[in-house]
Parts: structure tokens; sequence; C-alpha cells
């Protein structure tokens, strides 16, 4: 047990006193206990604190390490839309039409000309067979221009009324549309339209479950589908020096 002189009488006293037994004044040696404790626990709680509020506080330094190896990774290429040899394979790829049932076959490869049977229905409205019809034709232009080397095409648009009750189906004699241009005149048309500098411009390549799909471009594909946006890009496929013959 240390001894310690109280204060206030100068009594020696034992430092676990908490008093002095002489005077009654408090021990220093008490209160250096009480301050060394009240001290240590505020410690504790300042390293408390600290250390919840770094858990709570996003790391900045580690978010600059991962934003530059982000940057640092090499962008993939753009993806092209697909290219075959040719029509044919473009055609089956694609499952739009198909030379099984009909609605597809290669007239001439020099130069190249094939058929298109846009498929209708008994009954239905003129106007609905002819929309058919005409994007039948365009699809044959465009979808040949962006998918294959050919730099010049003639497209037949006929169309194939399916009787989906009865299973049969026939070729009718109108209407049709025969459309020849070469790229540079229907890239010059589509350019009326939308902004394009190739055919690959008019589509939009994306991967989907490991399947590509090389849709339409929103503003070109409002062209294709509409009534007026078809008869103004034939329109425009004529005055760019194209062919364009109608029947009905």
């Amino acid at each position: 047990m240390a001894l310690v002189v109280c204060k206030d009488c100068k009594t020696e006293i034992s430092t676990d006193a908490k008093v002095c037994p002489q005077c009654g004044a408090h021990s220093a040696a008490g209160y250096t206990g009480v301050r060394v404790a009240g001290l240590f626990y505020l410690a504790l709680i300042g390293l408390l604190f600290w250390w919840v509020w770094g858990l709570m506080t996003p790391d900045s330094s580690q978010d600059v390490v991962v934003a530059n190896a982000q940057a640092e990774q090499p962008k993939a290429p753009a993806l092209a839309p697909k290219h075959f040899a040719t029509v044919g394979e473009m055609i089956e790829d694609r499952g739009d039409y198909s030379a099984e049932n009909g609605t597809f076959e290669q007239i001439a490869a020099e130069p190249l000309k094939i058929l298109i049977a846009g498929t209708i229905v008994p009954g239905d409205l003129a106007e609905n067979n002819a929309r058919e019809v005409r994007r039948a034709a365009l699809y044959g232009v465009y979808r040949t221009l962006i998918h294959t080397g050919a730099n010049k095409v003639t497209v037949v648009a006929v169309p194939r009324e399916l009787n989906i009750r009865e299973g049969t189906s026939r070729v009718l004699d109108r209407p049709t549309l025969s459309i020849t241009a070469t790229r540079a005149q229907a890239l010059e048309a589509a350019s009326r339209f939308v902004k394009v500098d190739t055919a690959a411009d008019l589509v939009n390549p994306q991967q989907e479950y490991g399947i590509q799909l090389d849709s339409w471009k929103p503003e070109f594909e409002a062209v294709y589908m509409s009534d007026q946006g078809q008869i103004k890009l034939l329109e425009a496929i004529k005055a760019a020096g194209g062919d364009v013959i109608s029947n009905g």
C-alpha cells in the first residue's frame, strides 16, 4: 500500500483512501483513479463511434479503384448486322419468309432477282393486302442490302392467300409490286427519312439469350410499317433512279 500526503492537512494517507481520515478532504489519488477511468471509457466510446462511422461511410478510395478498373477495360466492338453469302441463307436464318412454304424464291442469281410472297387472309380489305405486298417488297430490298454483299436486287412481291380453316394457300395475281434498286439508290431513298450512311444503319443489332436480333431501328420501322411511309419510300426509290412497278 503506498502513501500520499493530504493536500489540505499534510497528513500521510493511503492511496486507497477516498477521503483524508484526519480532515475529511477528498483524496487526490481517488480523484485521479476516477479521472483515469473516465478517460478510458471516453476513449473506448470514441473508438466505437469511429468504427461504426467507418462501416456506414462508403470507401471513396475503393470506389475510385473500381471506377479506374472499369475505365481501363477495353470496350467491346460494336455489334454488326449478321452477314450471309446468299439471300437464301439470310431468308432462312431470319425466318420471316421461307422457300419451304412458298413465301420465298430466288428467281435468278445474276442479276439477283427474288420473289417474296406476303401472307394475306381471305376476305381481307384491299388496303391491307396492298400494305402487306409493299412491306414484303421493301423487306426484300433492304434486308438483302443489309445482310448480303449484293449491290443491286430486283424484288417481286406477290400476295399469298392463306386459308387457315381449310389449311390451304394460293398465290394471287394481284396486287403485285416489283422493285429494282441498287444499293446507292435504296440508301438515298432511306436517307430522306432517317440518318443513314450504310445499310447497316437501318437496323439495331442486339444479342438476346445468345441470339442476334437485327431489328429495324424505330425511325425506319415507322416508315416501313405504315401505309404513307411505304408509299413515300417507294416514291423516293423511284426518284433516286430505281424501278418501281405496281399492279393493283
